[in-house]
């Protein structure tokens, strides 16, 4: 539902929930309309890594490819739209923490848009993820996602957005660890030509542990804050040939 593209998204930033989800993967793309059903796709990708990360790169020692498919359902009406991904593979490292570990991974994005009418509409994301390594212990995500957004003028528009994660780390040896991070967003939208937007945009995030630095952090005792707040300008431009 989040896209890498921040002009289409109703936030700049990204919620909690899309931290979860695969942010790129490349491979071989099949879609097609489901017979008998117009409004329905069903797409399938043959990929090399669920989970690829812009540090390290495609981590998959497994000699197999992974699979990921999507059903999209359109109300002709126009009202809704409903999307359900479901990837599954085995690859190494998927969270590129430099174990090399074989990892099963199941990773499942459905996203949810209701339009009230032309000028105002909201969307649900929910994610589940597990990945089970093969030396023991699992990581077990479910996280959320709540969109909102009001165009008040031909140009301007204001989105509101409040998600959360949870995640229940098992090391396998009897050791466990269970974060709970939240995100309160609000953005303003100016949009004055058709190629240019501008947002404003207050962020509000907190998590049960303390993993926010403070302004009086010395860089080497670590992260000591359980909050952060963050208010951010930003101009994205379109290129278009």
């Amino acid at each position: 539902y989040e896209v890498t593209e921040s002009n289409g998204n109703y936030n700049y930033s990204r919620s909690t929930a899309y931290a979860y989800v695969p942010f790129y993967h490349a491979g071989a793309r099949i879609y097609a309309p489901v017979p008998g059903l117009a409004a329905l796709t069903a797409t399938f990708y043959l990929v090399n890594g669920v989970y690829n990360t812009p540090t390290m790169g495609v981590q998959n020692d497994s000699k197999r490819p992974g699979y990921m498919g999507q059903l999209n359902y359109t109300d002709p009406k126009g009202k809704f739209t409903l999307i359900s991904e479901l990837g599954l593979d085995k690859q190494k490292d998927p969270l590129a923490l430099g174990t090399g570990i074989g990892t099963k991974v199941v990773v499942n994005d459905n996203n949810f848009t209701y339009n009230f009418n032309a000028n105002q509409l909201a969307g649900l994301d929910y994610v589940y993820r597990k990945l089970t390594p093969d030396g023991g212990g699992k990581d077990t995500v479910n996280a959320y996602a709540i969109y909102y957004r009001q165009a008040l003028t031909a140009k301007t528009a204001a989105a509101l957005r409040f998600s959360s994660g949870d995640e229940k780390v098992d090391d396998g040896l009897g050791g466990t660890t269970h974060g709970r991070p939240y995100d309160i967003t609000a953005t303003y939208e100016v949009k004055p030509v058709a190629n240019f937007l501008t947002r404003i945009e207050y962020r509000h995030d907190h998590n049960n542990q303390a993993v926010f630095f403070s302004g009086n952090d010395d860089g080497v005792s670590g992260p000591s804050r359980k909050d952060q707040d963050t208010l951010s300008l930003s101009g994205v431009f379109t290129f278009a040939q």
